[in-house]
């Protein structure tokens, strides 16, 4: 529908109203955001071809708002600055996927000194693009005492599909180093440095999931992120079956149980989580490791 009403086409030049031209433009982005993590949550390639469209980056610019609208300052800049940062989050989420996890990518062979070099050039670009968020989405310690402001956090949900595409990358480099038939002792510190990687940021998804509290749950949570927040688990499974390491396997599988607990601990008040935690459930009642 979106590409029938021609929202996929740059319409700058077109003669439009400015303020349907920037509308148009905040709906071609909004729909290839949702299609996108739609595609990436479910395990399926999207259909969206860069060929198929030239919609350029939004900015400041595509979110002017009538002057007589009575929307907070605050929020509307923290909603313009998450909007836009997500949208170029997507494109890269998008390509790695392509390079990755598309039907080609996977039926090659998996070397991982091969998956290293495709993979600096994503991981450059995600350091790139948290180095980059402005203040106004910075992840910061927040006071816990009973005065601190309780105003909605809206910038968290923004992390989590953050951390899901640090997690895509990772996984696509775990692949070869679970395989049994991969020979790697040739590039031994490359497996130790993928693995302190995978750890690392199931440490930093715990500590972050461990840190969101009521003060966060009126904020706007899209719904893909239920399943973004599953992705956690099932990659600490993947990193259990890794043999490289067998004196980790204890650390590793106390990963997964500590993932688990948090979670038990937070979805009685945190819905989204149920799904994620019906994942992880699911490699203990089928006793999969």
């Amino acid at each position: 529908m979106a590409q029938s009403l021609g929202l996929n086409v740059n319409s700058t030049g077109w003669k439009l109203p400015a303020w349907e031209v920037r509308l148009r433009r905040r709906l071609w982005w909004a729909v290839y955001v949702e299609y996108t993590w739609r595609a990436v949550t479910h395990g399926r390639s999207s259909m969206i071809s860069d060929d198929d469209w030239d919609v350029s980056p939004l900015t400041s610019a595509d979110f002017t708002i009538d002057p007589t609208a009575m929307i907070p300052e605050n929020i509307r800049d923290q909603s313009l600055d998450y909007f836009i940062r997500l949208c170029s989050l997507t494109e890269i989420t998008s390509g790695i996927c392509r390079q990755f996890f598309s039907l080609r990518a996977v039926s090659r062979p998996q070397i991982l000194d091969s998956l290293l070099e495709q993979a600096r050039g994503p991981r450059q670009q995600l350091l790139k693009w948290l180095e980059d968020l402005p203040e106004s989405l910075a992840l910061r310690p927040e006071p816990s005492d009973s005065d601190a402001d309780d105003s909605v956090k809206s910038h968290r949900s923004l992390y989590v599909a953050y951390y899901t595409t640090h997690i895509l990358v990772l996984r696509a480099l775990l692949r070869p180093i679970i395989d049994s038939n991969t020979q790697l002792n040739h590039v031994q510190s490359s497996v130790e440095t993928v693995l302190q990687a995978c750890r690392g940021l199931i440490q930093t998804v715990i500590k972050f999931i461990r840190g969101l509290d009521a003060r966060h749950q009126s904020a706007f949570w899209p719904a893909y992120t239920r399943n973004c927040l599953a992705y956690p688990g099932l990659f600490c499974y993947m990193l259990c079956l890794q043999k490289r390491q067998p004196d980790m396997t204890a650390y590793d599988q106390n990963l997964l149980a500590t993932w688990r607990k948090t979670l038990r601990t937070r979805m009685q008040s945190w819905p989204f989580l149920r799904f994620a935690i019906v994942k992880v459930d699911a490699i203990y009642w089928k006793k999969l490791y």
